[in-house]
């Protein structure tokens, strides 16, 4: 979060290959996503890859709660690419997923 680069990345993106409890899958990959996202601008793309492979394993997994809080940084990348109405679309959805799942204070977070 204080844009701190000095750290290598290789051994971060290690941690996916070694995680081998299918819960942790999606949660990994956000939290990369979301650790890109706050490198720096330039690095939007590579987050937005990560971000969608998290969507991709919490949705084969079930893990409603995390897949909702993939949508909502999913939401944060659309928002910095300038992508008004699709990022609308997956705070939406992120809202809908946490609704379903009885996560009442992250609604009102979004809200």
């Amino acid at each position: 979060m204080n844009n701190e680069k000095g750290f290598n990345l290789e051994t971060l993106y290690g941690y996916v290959s070694a995680a081998k409890v299918k819960l942790y899958e999606g949660w990994i990959r956000r939290n990369i996503s979301e650790i890109l996202l706050n490198m720096d601008e330039e690095r939007i793309s590579e987050a937005e890859k990560w971000i969608n492979e998290a969507i991709t394993a919490d949705s084969e997994n079930g893990t409603l709660f995390e897949l909702g809080r993939d949508y909502s940084v999913y939401y944060t990348i659309l928002i910095r690419k300038g992508e008004e109405s699709q990022a609308q679309e997956s705070l939406h959805r992120a809202m809908d997923i946490f609704k379903n799942c009885g996560a009442d204070g992250w609604v009102k977070k979004y809200e």
